[in-house]
């Protein structure tokens, strides 16, 4: 039983260290420099740099795009007359510049979006470890209501209250779906910014649902140790004693 609640209490202080990472995460996801979640696993370096390999193509494509059409209506120009003057020169060279200005916008856009992302990824990450050291220790503390009630010590509250932990383990994951699946949805926005701003009330919400299901978890814990506390046979005990001592004053 003590190492159970040992257990807990240091399980107590990693969660809380844990979502304390989280909330850093939320409040730095788009500055350039974001720290890392120590309580997830890092996504693999080669992963990342296919990524932004992707995002570079996409983007040199574009500007090729751009270039041959610039040179296109170049030459267009020189064979509609011999002497271009330069005031067409020039209205190509603004359009031109124009164009190459949205496509340079349209790539950080694209990579604040992805910051966005992973950012998504690893705090989905981390709430979905967190939920599976509940449920490692939920077995645990079930084992255990089993283990003392075959001993002989009341088992009730503890046995009522482990009732709610898988209900709140799934409302927990429940949350962190919604959460995925929205953010999914909310990144086809024009705007990285209002997107991130979208998805923090998700990321909330499933904060909130995942420490909801640690504290059920807690709650029983401490039910075991209340319960462990009173003397087996209590509760039948006094009453037969009772009766022993009056059937004995009546024969008297």
């Amino acid at each position: 039983m003590n190492k159970i609640i040992t257990s807990m209490i240091v399980f107590s202080f990693v969660f809380s260290l844990g979502l304390s990472i989280v909330s850093a995460e939320e409040n730095t996801a788009t500055t350039t420099n974001v720290a890392p979640a120590t309580t997830t696993r890092p996504v693999p370096m080669r992963v990342e740099a296919e990524r932004r390999k992707t995002i570079r193509d996409t983007y040199q494509d574009k500007l090729n795009i751009l270039r041959e059409k610039y040179q296109e209506n170049k030459n267009e120009l020189k064979s509609t007359t011999t002497n271009a003057s330069s005031t067409s020169i020039k209205k190509l060279n603004k359009e031109r510049m124009e164009e190459r200005k949205n496509l340079i916008q349209e790539r950080l856009d694209e990579q604040r979006k992805e910051k966005v992302r992973v950012q998504a990824e690893k705090i989905a990450e981390t709430f979905k470890k967190t939920l599976e050291k509940i449920k490692e220790l939920a077995e645990k503390v079930s084992d255990r209501i089993t283990t003392m009630e075959a001993k002989g010590f009341d088992m009730s509250k503890p046995k009522e209250l482990m009732k709610q932990v898988p209900v709140a383990i799934a409302d927990a994951e429940k949350a962190i779906e919604k959460m995925k699946t929205s953010l999914t949805e909310i990144l086809t926005s024009n705007n990285p910014k209002e997107a991130f701003e979208g998805a923090k009330p998700l990321a909330q919400e499933a904060k909130d649902a995942v420490k909801k299901a640690h504290k059920s978890l807690v709650d029983v814990v401490i039910a075991i140790k209340g319960s462990v506390k009173m003397p087996r046979g209590t509760a039948t005990t006094t009453p037969s004693t009772a009766t022993t001592t009056a059937t004995t004053t009546n024969q008297n």
